[in-house]
C-alpha cells in the first residue's frame, strides 16, 4: 500500500512538475505574449500620441475651415440674397419686356398689315404707272412723229412764206403798178375831157365847119377810146392776176391754219395726258 501510496505520490509529483513544465512554459509564453502586447501598446500609444496631435492639428484646422467656410457661407447667404433680389428685378423686367415685346409685336403686326396693304397698293400703282408709261410712250412716239411732220411741215410752210413773201412783194409791186395806172388813168381822163371841152367849144364856134371838126374830133375820140379800152383791159388783166393770187394766197393760209389746228390739237391732248401723269405723280 505505501509502495501504492507512494507510487501514487510518485505519480502525482511527476503530473505536478509535469503541469509545472506546462506552467513554466505557458508563463513564458504569457511573458512573451506580454511582451509583445506590450511592444503592441507602445506601438498603439506612439500611434495614439501621434494621432492626437493629428487630430489636435486636423481640429485646428478644422475650425479655421469651419469658420472659413462660415464666412464664406456668409458671403454665399449674401451674394444669394443679392442674386434672389437681382433675380427678382430681373423677372420684374423680363415681365415688363415681355409686355412691351407683346405690344410691339401687335404693333409690328399692325404694320405688317398696313405695309402688305401699301405694298398691294403701290404695286396697283404700279401697274398703273407703267399702263401710263407705256401710254406715254405711245405718246413720245406720236409726239416724235408729229415733231418730225411738224419739222417738214414748216420747212414746207417755210418755204411757203418765202413764196408768199415773195408774192406780197409782187402783189405790192402790182398795187404799185395799178396806183400808177390809175393815176395815169385819171390823168388821161382829165386831158381827155379838156380836149373834149375845148373840141366843144370849137365846135359851138364854128358850126359852119361842123362836118370837118366832127371828122377831127372823131377820131381823136376813137383814139381815146380805144387806149382806155386797151387800158381797162390791162387793169382788168392785173386785177384777176392780183384776184388769183390773193385767192392761192387765202388756199394756203387756210391749209395752214387747219394743219396748225391740228397740231394744236395734238399737243393740247399730249400736255392734258402729260399734266394728269404729273398729278397722279404728286398725289403719290
Amino acid at each position: 500500500l505505501l509502495l501504492f501510496f507512494l507510487f501514487e505520490e510518485l505519480l502525482n509529483c511527476s503530473c505536478h512538475v509535469r503541469k509545472f513544465h506546462q506552467n513554466m512554459s505557458d508563463i513564458i509564453t504569457l511573458k512573451n505574449e506580454v511582451n509583445h502586447w506590450k511592444s503592441v501598446a507602445e506601438s498603439f500609444k506612439n500611434n495614439f500620441a501621434t494621432l492626437k496631435e493629428e487630430y489636435n492639428d486636423f481640429q485646428a484646422e478644422s475650425r479655421e475651415l469651419e469658420a472659413e467656410l462660415e464666412a464664406q457661407l456668409d458671403q454665399t447667404e449674401k451674394k444669394n440674397s443679392d442674386l434672389m433680389r437681382h433675380n427678382q428685378q430681373l423677372k420684374m423686367e423680363c415681365n415688363g419686356l415681355r409686355t412691351k415685346l407683346e405690344c410691339l409685336q401687335n404693333e409690328n403686326r399692325k404694320q405688317v398689315t398696313m405695309l402688305e396693304e401699301e405694298l398691294n397698293r403701290l404695286r396697283v400703282e404700279r401697274d398703273e404707272l407703267h399702263r401710263y408709261v407705256r401710254e406715254l410712250e405711245q405718246v413720245n412716239d406720236h409726239l416724235e412723229r408729229a415733231h418730225r411732220s411738224a419739222i417738214e411741215r414748216n420747212a414746207l410752210l417755210e418755204s411757203e412764206l418765202d413764196e408768199k413773201d415773195a408774192l406780197r412783194a409782187h402783189i405790192q409791186r402790182l398795187k404799185e403798178e395799178t396806183r400808177d395806172l390809175k393815176q395815169e388813168l385819171d390823168v388821161k381822163g382829165r386831158i381827155e375831157q379838156t380836149a373834149y371841152v375845148k373840141n366843144s367849144r370849137m365846135s359851138e364856134s364854128h358850126i359852119s365847119n361842123g362836118d370837118v371838126k366832127r371828122v377831127s374830133l372823131r377820131k381823136p375820140l376813137e383814139r381815146s377810146t380805144s387806149t382806155g379800152e386797151v387800158n381797162r383791159c390791162s387793169a382788168t388783166t392785173s386785177r384777176l392776176t392780183a384776184f388769183t393770187i390773193l385767192t392761192d394766197l387765202w388756199r394756203r393760209a387756210g391749209v395752214r391754219e387747219r394743219n396748225q389746228r391740228s397740231d394744236c390739237y395734238t399737243i393740247y391732248r399730249c400736255l392734258s395726258w402729260l399734266l394728269s401723269f404729273l398729278q397722279l405723280k404728286l398725289a403719290i
